[in-house]
């Protein structure tokens, strides 16, 4: 369990903010570490529609043209049955080496195309950061 807002993400630079953020979703957990002058932490809130549960996180998609960075939740195995329209909040804590991220403003987003729609307020989909 945690206590993270759908559809949302939040990135680390540093080792107090990640600090911070971790004993603010998993309280009572301790954080794994993580070498911040060479990696950078991704707080990943992803939907998943209910009765999808194979559904996962499948990795870090990144376009360096758009300067994006991005999570990839695909099915891990073909699913037998339907998804869905309730959905719930799966999310997922990455540890990314910065050689992977192109340097300056990135912007790092959820998914690739928003989740939700326009007018249902995506102001947590996305953040940029300056590397």
């Amino acid at each position: 369990m945690n206590r993270a807002e759908p559809a949302t993400i939040q990135v680390s630079t540093e080792g107090d903010s990640f600090s911070r953020q971790w004993k603010s979703m998993f309280p009572g957990d301790k954080a794994p570490r993580l070498a911040f002058d060479t990696e950078v932490a991704i707080f990943f809130h992803v939907l998943i529609a209910k009765g999808c549960p194979n559904l996962g996180f499948q990795g870090l998609g990144v376009d360096p043209d758009k300067r994006l960075v991005y999570g990839v939740v695909a099915p891990a195995r073909p699913s037998a049955g339907a998804c869905l329209d309730i959905a719930g909040s799966q999310s997922f804590v990455v540890g990314v080496d910065r050689s992977r991220i192109p340097r300056g403003t990135v912007t790092f987003r959820v998914l690739r195309e928003f989740q939700l729609c326009s007018d249902c307020g995506r102001e947590g989909e996305q953040v940029e950061i300056e590397l």
